[in-house]
């Protein structure tokens, strides 16, 4: 019999090369719409003849023929990645056997394929696609793309044929996807402090004073939703969750999370960071089968640097084994500052809106429901020197 995973997740997506938003706008980020996979192709036909039955599952629907998967979020760049509810996606069933199509990525570019999970195994491209973009609307507001084209690929047909047993089953055209995303409004941009226009005089420079004490104390808060799209799903419909803060973290009127009281430093002459904010959210969702906790946000900008690191305590609970598992102070993000905003002066910064991508390190952490590049929320913060 196949594997079944615990709890099938599926993120699915689409790829395109500079394509949705204008080049001078930069990243933009998805905030819903779906994909809807139309099985009519000569390997679809082949299954039907054999007895297997192409349905919907998770938070997947079914009508007239065709599978519609609801997107949670994704990202623009010079690819496009949709991502679908992690739960919802293509269940293959036949006499005595049943595969699960999970965990799929779909890239649209020079090279365009979808990857994904048969049964909970090792992810590979399972179909290659001949188009290369999505098409925005006039407002940019919306992208869609009809007709895409899907081909089974040799490595997925062996797969299929072993745990199906279907012997007959080709590497060719499966189907067809319609794909249609809406994109969240940009932030707006704040041009921060006007550079002073009086240079200042320098002075003979004075012997610097050795402290002697543990320095000036650190104040400040951040803001930080983790990743809006997930928030969506854990209080929706499919999962039935509850999203619960402590330790002193507040939730902002906009659903994203204040965390407070920072610990570490913050040199205001080369920009270094090492702060620690205070706080802990805890998502649960599918009556428990779903679990994660993140705490203590870490911020870490080195001088100079453009590109930072944000870490956190992080526990969440395996989707196949029903584990809690800890990740303590694990690089959950990388923080792209020269995409960020910077204001205030003297002892106090203020950085707005510094996108955060998931690492390697932080997609476990994330109980797996997500893939290392995918695009968090961004994050801002205060920090002064008391």
């Amino acid at each position: 019999m196949p594997r079944s995973p615990r709890a099938a997740h599926l993120v699915a997506l689409v790829g395109a090369a500079a394509v949705i938003a204008p080049a001078s706008a930069g990243a933009a980020t998805i905030d819903g719409g779906t994909v809807t996979v139309t099985p009519k192709g000569a390997a679809a036909r082949t299954l039907e003849r054999a007895g297997v039955a192409i349905s919907a599952s998770g938070g997947a629907t079914a009508a007239n023929g065709a599978v519609t998967l609801p997107v949670v979020g994704g990202r623009t760049t010079k690819v496009t990645l949709v991502d679908l509810a992690p739960t919802a996606g293509l269940q293959l069933r036949g006499r005595g056997a049943s595969v699960a199509l999970t965990d799929l990525q779909l890239k649209l570019g020079r090279s365009s394929l979808l990857r994904g999970r048969i049964d909970g195994g090792a992810r590979r491209t399972l179909f290659r696609l001949k188009a290369t973009r999505l098409y925005p609307d006039a407002a940019g507001r919306t992208a869609t793309r009809t007709s895409l084209s899907l081909r089974l690929v040799a490595g997925a047909v062996r797969s299929l044929r072993e745990e199906l047993g279907l012997p007959g089953l080709r590497a060719t055209t499966f189907g067809r996807a319609t794909v249609g995303v809406t994109l969240a409004a940009p932030a707006p941009v704040d041009p921060g402090p006007t550079a002073p226009t009086t240079p200042t005089t320098p002075t003979t420079p004075t012997t610097p004073t050795t402290p002697t004490d543990p320095g000036p104390t650190l104040t400040g808060t951040a803001d930080w939703g983790l990743k809006a799209s997930f928030r969506n799903y854990i209080g929706g419909p499919i999962a039935h969750g509850t999203i619960t803060v402590g330790d002193g973290a507040a939730t902002n009127p906009d659903g994203t999370f204040r965390f407070g009281a920072p610990e570490g430093s913050f040199d205001p002459a080369s920009g270094a960071i090492d702060a620690r904010f205070g706080g802990s959210v805890h998502f649960e969702g599918h009556a428990g089968l779903l679990q994660m906790s993140v705490r203590k946000p870490r911020v870490v900008l080195e001088a100079g640097a453009t590109s930072g690191t944000l870490y956190v305590d992080a526990s969440s609970k395996s989707l196949t084994t029903g584990e809690v598992v800890d990740y303590p102070n694990v690089a959950f993000a990388t923080l792209d500052f020269a995409q960020g905003t910077k204001s205030g002066s003297g002892d106090t910064v203020t950085w707005t809106g510094v996108p955060a991508t998931l690492t390697d390190e932080g997609a476990p952490a994330f109980a797996g429901f997500y893939g290392a590049g995918t695009v968090l929320d961004p994050i801002s913060f205060s920090l002064s020197n008391g």
